[in-house]
């Protein structure tokens, strides 16, 4: 009903760009029909909410779409810092954020690697990535390819195959002092530390599960 376009056809661009795909919205429209409801969301709207309507109804949709927002980037970190090569790729974000990923990676070990390599390399102005990174992940970009750089480290702590001066180097940092900051930081705990956790935990792990293997074998020959 506003001049030019409508609102069901601003959602719908707002969708479709991807500058602006990521962002929450809200229907606020004097149209109450099911009709419109269902168009709301086919266009792409988060929320529908016919007037007259009150302030704290608003508000609190706002608070729940934001707190919705902050697990999915939660969310979303975790997926696509795990395992980037088996990830599916389901929308422009997860392909945006993917090849952010892809490229930080094939980058490690380039020392001239920056902020404006990554975007010349995305096509992209420093302001879109740093946008759309902030609100996918909630994170700076400088952070998200720390990030990377660190669930890359740990991972081949965990895989005991190189040893810690190696991997410093592999994860694309070069500075000792400042892998182990960066590290303890983040996983609360020193590289060397991050190691025999994880091979605690893995032997407790292990030792349970044959314990209850044990159980069971002997529980089958006492019937």
């Amino acid at each position: 009903m506003m001049p030019r376009m409508d609102g069901f056809e601003m959602c719908r661009q707002v969708r479709e760009e991807s500058l602006t795909s990521h962002i929450p919205f809200i229907m606020l429209t004097a149209k109450s029909d099911e009709a419109d409801r269902a168009m709301s969301y086919n266009c792409g709207a988060d929320a529908f909410l016919s007037k007259p309507f009150s302030i704290k109804t608003l508000t609190t949709r706002i608070e729940g779409l934001i707190a919705s927002r902050a697990k999915l980037q939660e969310l979303y970190r975790k997926k696509m810092l795990s395992d980037p090569s088996e990830i599916k790729v389901e929308s422009g974000n997860d392909k945006f954020i993917l090849h952010i990923v892809q490229i930080v990676e094939a980058n490690f070990q380039n020392p001239d690697f920056n902020i404006q390599t990554l975007c010349d390399a995305l096509c992209c102005s420093y302001q879109y990535v740093y946008r759309k990174v902030k609100a996918l992940i909630g994170e700076t970009v400088n952070d998200f390819i720390r990030t990377i750089k660190l669930k890359r480290a740990a991972q081949y702590l965990c895989a005991g195959e190189l040893r810690i001066s190696e991997i410093l180097y592999k994860s694309g940092f070069n500075s000792h002092s400042y892998f182990t900051k960066c590290f303890k930081k983040h996983f609360g705990m020193t590289p060397r530390e991050y190691v025999e956790h994880y091979h605690t935990t893995n032997e407790q792990t292990t030792a349970s599960a044959g314990n209850s293997t044990q159980e069971a074998l002997s529980a089958e020959n006492s019937e």
